[in-house]
């Protein structure tokens, strides 16, 4: 789950600190001049004028949604005047040389985030129902599938796959900084498979998802989603794992539970799968497509060191788990510390705080919950009014 970071991010503009735009120049009326975004803060941009460097004295700030702001090129495009402000118009003999040099390689502000219905929102407020989105394959990280947003609630996505328009069975609750999320284009670009997931793909005839896929497909060049919606996606570092490897992980079907669990696969770089361990002559195997990051993994003797409690592989034998002897018993080596990151991170979340916390069982649910321990990055919750507890991560900066 996503904490505190990844939601003061969806809060910011979609305006950038850097981009370039056109402004009203305050002193000359009818004429214009290329300012700079200094800073945001919601619709409120601060802004300096071009040629003024590292002088802030000019500096001003405006609102997006009323003041006379457009994308560069509009005044060539509008039959407008462009002309540096008196306090700085003899700094320069040559005010076209100098644009073209400062604009050279410069990010400009979209003219659909200064006009028309998306003007001065941000990213979070982009994204509307019926927009349309790639999804990663929960346990193939090479295959996508296109899904339309049913609802959009501070970020958070529910999202239903191309084809099963009738049906919610299947939908699912992301953040949209997930990183399985890219905007439709990007696995042609990349040369990934579209192909539905394997527990949907027998609800359909091969003719019919072929059909579904062709229609979102038209509908996504119709009505694309502002690529301002994926720019604050962070990049996955490359990890550091082995087919076998050792480690803790966080059960997803019981999240109040870390367990001994083993690397299963590495499909890339980026994605490993990782499966809880399981020594029963019947073995479930809970398989989990995950990366250098991942918020439910940590590093073998990360529960005894923060004393938690972790819970023996089923079939264990011993009344007691002891790393150095079932690693001896498996013959197989621990991930080392440094194939995780941030294992001590706790973003100042301490015991007995309130919060509002997604229902790990009804995803569509957010509760009141209150912190009951702190250990790193992870922390334990109690949703007020159950009996229910739940273990939860928190995203650290790197």
């Amino acid at each position: 789950m996503y904490i505190a970071r990844t939601v003061e991010i969806s809060l910011q503009s979609s305006l950038q600190p850097g981009m370039k735009l056109e402004v009203a120049n305050k002193h000359n009326v009818d004429t214009y001049w290329v300012a700079t975004t200094i800073a945001t803060c919601g619709q409120l941009l601060l802004l300096r004028y071009c040629g003024y460097e590292d002088d802030r004295r000019a500096d001003f700030w405006c609102d997006v949604m009323t003041a006379d702001l457009h994308p560069v090129g509009w005044c060539t495009q509008n039959g407008k005047v462009l002309m540096p402000p008196d306090a700085i118009k003899e700094k320069y003999s040559d005010w076209t040389d100098f644009l073209i040099r400062d604009l050279t390689g410069s990010r400009t502000v979209p003219a659909k985030l200064l006009e028309g219905p998306l003007r001065g929102k941000n990213a979070v407020d982009l994204i509307t129902v019926d927009s349309l989105i790639e999804l990663q394959d929960g346990q193939s990280p090479f295959q996508f599938w296109i899904v339309s947003v049913v609802e959009n609630v501070g970020g958070r996505l529910r999202l239903r796959y191309a084809g099963l328009e009738e049906t919610e069975t299947y939908d699912q609750w992301l953040f949209y900084l997930d990183c399985r999320l890219r905007p439709v284009g990007w696995c042609q670009e990349n040369k990934y498979q579209l192909e539905p997931p394997a527990e949907i793909s027998s609800l359909k005839t091969t003719s019919e998802w072929r059909t579904a896929l062709t229609t979102a497909l038209t509908e996504a060049e119709k009505h694309s989603l502002p690529m301002e919606v994926f720019k604050d996606h962070a990049d996955l570092r490359e990890h550091s794992f082995t087919v076998g490897m050792k480690l803790e992980a966080v059960d997803q079907r019981e999240p109040a539970t870390i367990c001994p669990a083993t690397i299963t696969k590495v499909f890339n770089h980026h994605f490993v799968q990782v499966t809880l361990d399981d020594l029963s002559p019947e073995p479930h195997n809970t398989a989990m497509l995950c990366h250098a990051d991942s918020l439910g993994i940590l590093p073998v003797q990360w529960c005894l060191k923060n004393g938690v409690h972790l819970t023996p592989p089923k079939g264990y034998s011993n009344p007691d788990f002891d790393w150095a002897d079932y690693q001896k018993q498996c013959g197989a080596e621990a991930a080392p510390e440094c194939c995780f990151r941030n294992a001590s991170c706790s973003r100042a979340f301490m015991k007995s705080m309130m919060l509002e916390a997604v229902n790990p069982q009804n995803p569509a649910e957010i509760c009141v919950a209150s912190v009951t321990l702190v250990k790193g990055r992870l922390m334990w919750l109690f949703f007020e009014g159950t009996l229910e507890n739940c273990l939860k991560g928190k995203s650290c900066p790197p």
